[in-house]
């Protein structure tokens, strides 16, 4: 699954004092419901994003630098969250004519993995596992030293893929840049080297029945 980042501009309730024209008493209902239903919603984030907006309000049009520079501050108050719950592979096997292996697999940054197996696998079902911290620093230094966000987005290049081959769907990033990549044949032998690494370390992972 996706990580999900959650930014709330909603406005704080205003004590009575505060409340002293009929607009404001209406927004102020229109802001207890919404404010209600963003308690459910935070609870649903991997990061939770609050910025400081107090002294800007929806009319706030000439302001956009300042409510921008607000948003960059509470931002970087959550960096170390937001460093390190990204997706650095995904990979993916679809089915051939035969009995090729058609199963997911996801690492996110911080180690945790997650496997499901679709057909022709030995692990049917979604599996959780995590890989250890030497295995992640491996995987995202090959990312950083090689060609990956140079390469194709399919091979072969000329796109002329054989439809009885499966193929393999390689999500890799290093937090800035993303590619996928679909691979049938002819891939470089970098991209098949680390897909072959991907693959041995599914093995290698203690995974747990979800």
């Amino acid at each position: 699954m996706d990580i999900i980042i959650g930014v709330d501009v909603q406005d704080a309730l205003k004590d009575r004092e505060a409340l002293k024209s009929a607009p404001e008493i209406l927004l102020q209902i229109n802001n207890f419901r919404t404010i209600n239903a963003m308690k459910n919603k935070a609870a649903l984030t991997d990061v939770y994003i609050k910025p400081d907006i107090t002294n800007f309000s929806v009319v706030s049009f000439n302001e956009g630098g300042d409510i921008i520079a607000n948003g960059e501050a509470a931002a970087r108050r959550n960096i170390s969250e937001l460093s390190k719950v990204y997706r650095v592979v995904t990979m993916q096997k679809s089915g051939c004519y035969g009995n090729c292996p058609e199963f997911e697999f996801v690492l996110q940054s911080n180690g945790d993995a997650t496997y499901i197996g679709k057909k022709n696998v030995s692990r049917l079902g979604r599996y959780t596992a995590t890989a250890k911290a030497g295995f992640i620093f491996s995987i995202k230094s090959e990312i950083n030293q090689g060609e990956f966000f140079k390469m194709s987005t399919i091979y072969p290049s000329d796109e002329k893929v054989i439809e009885d081959l499966p193929d393999t769907y390689l999500m890799v990033s290093d937090h800035v840049d993303q590619i996928i990549i679909r691979n049938n044949h002819d891939a470089p032998t970098e991209l098949i080297e680390f897909q072959n690494k991907i693959e041995s370390m599914i093995e290698e992972l203690e995974w747990v029945r979800k």
